[in-house]
């Protein structure tokens, strides 16, 4: 994945206390399980929030990230509203087979 910003514990994008992902083409690029691996050293977070301008350049990662977090995290997915209309068909059926995911435009918050 290609990371542009990352922030461990957040109470600003999303309820209740969040990892926050930003993805951007030429970010630096960190593997799945790298950040799996960090997201595991804070226990107390309620949710993962990952916002992107392209979701279409990171359908593949955001897949595998989504299919190894833990279950008991709600994920937000923050895309602009254009790339809503025209998600993936993966991506949309590894995000339809998660109870807690829910895909939010830039106007959500």
């Amino acid at each position: 994945m290609f990371i542009a910003d990352k922030k461990s514990c957040s109470i600003d994008n999303g309820p209740g206390v969040r990892y926050v992902l930003v993805l951007a083409e030429g970010g630096n690029e960190v593997s799945v399980n790298e950040i799996i691996s960090d997201i595991k050293k804070y226990p107390w977070i309620d949710g993962i929030t990952i916002q992107t301008e392209d979701i279409h350049i990171h359908t593949k990662d955001c897949i595998q990230f989504i299919e190894q977090l833990p279950k008991r995290l709600t994920v937000l997915l923050k895309i602009p509203l254009q790339d809503v209309e025209s998600l993936d068909e993966k991506l949309l059926k590894a995000i339809s087979s998660m109870s807690n995911i829910k895909i939010l435009n830039e106007n959500d918050f």
